[in-house]
């Protein structure tokens, strides 16, 4: 019988973090988890210049990452 794994939520805020966001994805899609989305919520960053290529950048086809921005 194969068993279900469930979805895990990893939600990052991202608020002025950019010097460290690229090494923190990483680190995230080093899990072995295989069943993972990362959500980035951004609330009004000034540093925000590089946050959707850095976000974009390296998901494979079995994660998700969602970017939520407040302006």
């Amino acid at each position: 019988m194969r068993q279900h794994t469930p979805l895990i939520s990893i939600i990052v805020p991202v608020y002025n973090v950019k010097p460290y966001l690229e090494k923190c994805l990483a680190s995230i899609a080093a899990q072995t988890y295989p069943n993972k989305e990362v959500i980035l919520v951004d609330d009004a960053s000034t540093d925000v210049g590089g946050l959707c290529r850095v976000a974009s950048g390296g998901a494979s086809a079995t994660e998700q990452r969602d970017i939520s921005r407040q302006k």
